[in-house]
């Protein structure tokens, strides 16, 4: 019996020793295949939830500090906007980084943005569905392109939304007439 008490003392004692070498919860076998944020090459959930959030403050109103979300390569497309806009349809509304944080500092969106589903992503693309709030509640869907800065960080590279813009019209103080109703034969 008291060989089996201390076989069993000198387990613990084993083991012990072994968890504080190594008191990771990932197994030795794993570490090696892990590589730090700056190797990865694709976006993981934590840097999907990074971007949203950086669009979403960045679209509820812009703050210098925000420029840290966007891709020295941005490109933003909407042709929703564009048809706001006057702008021809299949154009980038914004087709540089300047181009886009001008706007943002000259006329900010301000949209009270809540997102509402997250969709797929990829390696380097993410999408989600949102809506805004105004006196009529406006839906979009909005596909993010990611890249990596020369830091190491994800940052948003591409943007490509779509949503009711009459409805967003209206809200920002425009007039929609609806067509006449059909003739009746």
């Amino acid at each position: 019996m008291q060989l089996i008490k201390s076989l069993a003392v000198l387990g613990l004692a084993a083991m012990s020793s072994a968890a504080a070498i190594d008191s990771s919860p990932v197994p030795l076998t794993l570490k090696k295949t892990i590589k730090s944020r700056e190797e990865q090459k694709c976006l993981c959930q934590s840097d999907v939830d990074y971007l949203i959030d950086g669009y979403s403050k960045i679209i509820q109103g812009w703050k210098p500090e925000y420029e840290v979300f966007l891709h020295p390569d941005l490109i933003d497309y909407s042709d929703s906007i564009n048809v706001l806009a006057g702008v021809p349809l299949g154009v980038p509304i914004f087709p540089t980084k300047a181009d886009f944080i001008q706007h943002q500092e000259v006329a900010p969106d301000t949209l009270p943005l809540i997102v509402t589903k997250l969709g797929p992503w990829d390696c380097d693309e993410l999408s989600f569905v949102w809506t805004a709030s105004f006196p009529e509640s406006v839906r979009g869907v909005t596909i993010l392109g990611a890249k990596k800065t020369d830091e190491g960080l994800w940052a948003i590279s591409r943007i490509d939304v779509e949503f009711n813009s009459l409805t967003f019209f209206k809200n920002i103080g425009g007039t929609v007439t609806p067509p006449g109703a059909p003739a009746r034969v």
